[in-house]
């Protein structure tokens, strides 16, 4: 195979694991506050901010506690985080209401 050929479709490609977001999932990031490496070593963590997706009218929001506790839509929450980097969790099973 064409060695070009092969690293174009290696950059083009769609990533196999393709995250769409749904309420419940948990996603974690690196803030850029001043408190944040503070954060990360009192918690052990390597992150130091977390909310919880909420889907609303079909976009999705980030529930989170920044003073007041607020929803933040998804791509502004992303890019308020260092690199724009953030991981996501989700519970198996999905959630069930009570």
């Amino acid at each position: 195979m064409n060695h070009g050929l092969l690293i174009f479709n290696l950059l083009v490609a769609a990533p196999v694991f393709a995250w769409e977001p749904q309420t419940g999932d948990i996603i974690f990031q690196v803030s850029r506050a001043s408190q944040s490496r503070a954060i990360q070593l009192a918690t052990h963590s390597d992150y130091s901010h977390t909310g919880i997706v909420v889907m609303r009218n079909s976009e999705p929001y980030v529930f989170e506690a920044i003073g007041p506790v607020a929803y933040t839509p998804l791509q502004k929450w992303i890019a308020q985080g260092k690199d724009g980097r953030y991981i996501v969790r989700r519970v198996r099973g999905g959630l069930s209401s009570p």
